[in-house]
């Protein structure tokens, strides 16, 4: 049986967002903005994160912990090996 693709139009903001990842934030470009930015709004004190977070969940209204809800947790390491992470290789 064919797998099953979600609608085209959804597949191009994904790849939209993922590209935002890695040009605005030298993230993961397997990664969204909204997961990257819930990771680190939940494993760092700096303010930046949680303003982000704020302001992206606001868009995303109807999903209560949007940024939250989009970390992938079974990958979280990349979020630590991103260049531009906290702790990551630029930091250094």
């Amino acid at each position: 049986m064919a797998k099953q693709y979600k609608p085209w139009w959804k597949r191009v903001l994904l790849a939209i967002d993922q590209l935002g990842n890695v040009v605005l934030l030298n993230g993961h470009e397997d990664h969204t903005i909204s997961g990257r930015v819930g990771y680190f709004a939940h494993t760092t004190t700096k303010r930046r994160w949680k303003l982000a977070q704020g302001l992206i969940n606001g868009l995303f209204f109807w999903d209560k912990n949007h940024c939250y809800n989009s970390i992938e947790w079974d990958r979280v390491g990349e979020y630590e090996q991103a260049p531009s992470a906290p702790g990551g290789p630029a930091a250094q």
